[in-house]
């Protein structure tokens, strides 16, 4: 492993991200990216600039302003598909329907619009 990847990686533990974010913030993909370290796959002179600007990038503190947004978005996606795939299996085991259904509110406590004045 190079210094530069072993910097980025030691950089990567140190903040708690995940080979996916970092991955993600320089415009490749997770499995790439674990290639890339892992001494599997070349490192062009393209993705080493962008993982020193990386670097730079969590010297100055800004994490946030690098990691790409729709990290924390992908994160919340696979959090909701993992809840669902345990409330399936809690459902199974309770002999429930896996679709949950949605409750009906009676017409009389529906809120009613108010004419305008």
């Amino acid at each position: 492993m190079s210094e530069l990847l072993s910097e980025v990686e030691g950089r990567r533990l140190q903040v708690g991200l995940s080979q996916r974010a970092v991955a993600r913030a320089i415009g490749i993909s997770q499995p790439h990216y674990s290639k890339v370290v892992g001494g599997l796959a070349n490192l062009p002179k393209e993705l080493e600039e962008r993982l020193v600007v990386w670097l730079q990038a969590q010297d100055r503190g800004s994490v946030e302003r690098y990691v790409a947004v729709g990290v924390e978005a992908a994160r919340i996606r696979e959090l909701a598909a993992s809840i669902e795939k345990q409330l399936r299996e809690l459902n199974r085991l309770l002999g429930v329907a896996s679709t949950p259904r949605r409750r009906r509110v009676p017409s009389a406590t529906r809120s009613r619009q108010r004419p305008a004045v």
